[in-house]
């Protein structure tokens, strides 16, 4: 199955690091978490460990450019019930996952993946 776009949830390592392999694939990512802080943390984390990979000659200036343009960072939920597929890459909270599985059943989401 091939999707246009996904939505990551949590935009801490596990889910900067599905982001980038699925953005890496051609594949439009919105990179999710609940405050503009941790969206930005990670969207500015995500190009730093890019840099690094360059560094080591693992990634060049243009992959990089092509890749990190895939991936957008949001607060906004919402987008999930637009996308083909859903990562959840959160910590295990219970509280967090009451929320989420609320807002799934109020987006009426499609597919969900959830990653502990």
């Amino acid at each position: 199955m091939v999707f246009q776009e996904i939505v990551t949830v949590g935009a801490d390592n596990t889910g900067r690091e599905i982001s980038w392999v699925v953005a890496s694939t051609g594949t439009e990512v919105i990179l999710v978490d609940k405050t503009d802080g941790l969206v930005e943390k990670g969207m500015r984390i995500l190009s730093e460990e890019m840099d690094k990979k360059i560094e080591k000659r693992g990634l060049t200036e243009a992959e990089k450019r092509v890749t990190f343009s895939r991936v957008r960072g949001s607060i906004d939920m919402n987008h999930a019930a637009e996308v083909g597929i859903v990562i959840e890459a959160t910590p295990e909270d219970l509280e967090l996952e009451r929320n989420l599985v609320a807002k799934e059943e109020t987006l009426a989401m499609k597919r969900r993946v959830h990653l502990w």
